[in-house]
């Protein structure tokens, strides 16, 4: 970030040096990091979620936020993790269709792999959380597999069912 300062030692060289926060104190003497520290530690924050949540709601009124609905339209995002982090509408669709693809064939091998059992998990263009969500329960009632004890780690071999179960998870 631009103006991100986390150092309370840096905070403190710039109140002695930088024009911006000499005009902040108003002819006040600069402070000493240890009184941003406990000011920090003492005060702030406490009342930190308020201040956010003033924030945002003046924020929501002045600009009529509406946060009902969510657009993929290529805007341009950034967050404080990387200034690169952004969606782009198409990369979105293609990743996700390949997505669906990975899905399908998993399905497909699922389904393979109950052949005895005569079930077959039902494959679409597109798949919901709600509907995977459904088949990994049915999948781990039709094998029997306890997600709490499944082998993890080196030099263990999974079977085939618990392989599976990992990768719809």
């Amino acid at each position: 970030m631009e103006y991100s300062y986390v150092s309370t030692r840096e905070i403190e060289k710039l109140c002695n040096n930088d024009i911006r926060f000499m005009w902040l104190l108003q002819d006040n003497p600069a402070l000493s990091h240890m009184t941003i520290n406990n000011f920090m530690k003492n005060y702030l924050v406490d009342c930190m979620d308020s201040i956010l949540k003033e924030i945002n709601s003046y924020i929501f009124e002045k600009e009529s936020v509406d946060l009902s609905h969510i657009y993929i339209d290529g805007t341009k995002i950034t967050a404080n993790a990387n200034k690169y982090s952004w969606i782009w509408k198409k990369s979105s669709i293609k990743h996700r269709q390949n997505v669906f693809k990975k899905i399908t064939g998993l399905l497909k091998e699922i389904n393979a792999s109950l052949v005895y059992l005569n079930i077959k998990f039902e494959y679409r263009t597109e798949y919901a959380v709600e509907y995977m969500e459904q088949i990994t329960r049915q999948y781990v009632n039709l094998t029997d597999i306890d997600p709490k004890n499944i082998i993890r780690g080196r030099g263990h071999h999974k079977t085939l069912e618990q392989r599976n179960y990992d990768k719809l998870v």
